[in-house]
Parts: structure tokens; C-alpha cells; sequence
């Protein structure tokens, strides 16, 4: 998979789950399954990302490991969605915070 195949998988999962997060506030059923879609979207993604620098820098490696670990927080908030309960919203705040922060740690 190259560059332009990873970046739109990530540009539709990314869109899915903020279109999930839209449509769940106007309290519409079926929100929670394409927010859990492009969350499902955004695994596979960090999953790829961590198949491909398994022989890079230790630096690259760490940035992938956090974003995987906010990826799988991002996929509690889907099940937190799913159920019914509102921490769904902590949980989504808690990957943008991550993902704002280590955009900035990323300097290829």
C-alpha cells in the first residue's frame, strides 16, 4: 500500500467517524454504526502504520504505539456509543488531544 492509499483511507475513516459524531448529537440511530465503521477504518490504518516501521527509528516507532493506543481508546468510545452511555465523548476528546499532540512530534 503506498502513501496515497493510506491517506485516503484515513481521510474516509476520519470523515465517517466526525460524520458518526455529527449525527449522534442530532440523535440519529444510525450514527453509532458509521462512527464504529470509521473507527474500524482508523484500527486497520494504525494497524498497517505499525507493520510498516517495525525497521524504523525507535522515535517513529513511539509515535505509531501512542496512536495505536488512542486508536483502540477512540474504539472503547464506539462500544461507550453503542451502549448508550455519554463517556463516548471523553473518549473521542482523548484521541483529537493525542492526535493534535503528536502531529506535532512527527517530523519525517
Amino acid at each position: 500500500m503506498n502513501k496515497k492509499h493510506f491517506n485516503l483511507l484515513q481521510i474516509i475513516a476520519s470523515a465517517a467517524v466526525f460524520v458518526g459524531v455529527v449525527l449522534k448529537f442530532s440523535n440519529i440511530e444510525v450514527a453509532k454504526y458509521l462512527f464504529a465503521s470509521g473507527v474500524f477504518g482508523l484500527f486497520i490504518l494504525q494497524i498497517l502504520y505499525a507493520y510498516q516501521t517495525r525497521k524504523k527509528a525507535i522515535k517513529r516507532k513511539r509515535i505509531v504505539s501512542l496512536m495505536f493506543i488512542a486508536t483502540i481508546i477512540l474504539g472503547l468510545g464506539a462500544y461507550f456509543m453503542y451502549i448508550g452511555n455519554d463517556n463516548w465523548v471523553l473518549a473521542v476528546l482523548i484521541y483529537a488531544l493525542v492526535s493534535l499532540f503528536l502531529s506535532f512530534r512527527d517530523k519525517r
